[in-house]
């Protein structure tokens, strides 16, 4: 997947989570990062996004059954959100200093 197609997944997850920030993990990443084409990145139809609000899975489960795989979102765009949790909240707030962003300004 392309930066503009990872940008519009982590629009959708944070629209369906009613977030501003959502945590993307592993090489879709890097499109938050730099603002070149990443041909290794683009080979994924999954980009990896876990709530830093999600405290028992619950959100993943949200995001896995609204824009995951075998959705009406795969179906029609052709990626795909996979869920992730992050419930170590030490973990998640190392995450969040350390990420990217890609702005959900659709929310």
């Amino acid at each position: 997947m392309n930066g503009k197609q990872c940008e519009h997944t982590v629009c959708a997850a944070g629209a369906i989570l009613d977030e501003h920030k959502v945590l993307i993990i592993g090489s879709q990443a890097m499109h938050a990062s730099v603002k070149h084409t990443i041909p290794k990145a683009e080979r994924s139809i999954e980009t990896d996004i876990a709530s830093f609000q999600d405290k028992n899975g619950s959100m993943a489960d949200l995001l896995d059954g609204s824009i995951g795989e075998f959705s009406l979102f795969q179906e029609t765009f052709g990626y795909v959100c996979t869920r992730r949790d992050c419930q170590n909240g030490n973990a998640s707030d190392r995450m969040e200093k350390q990420a990217g962003a890609i702005q959900n300004t659709r929310h």
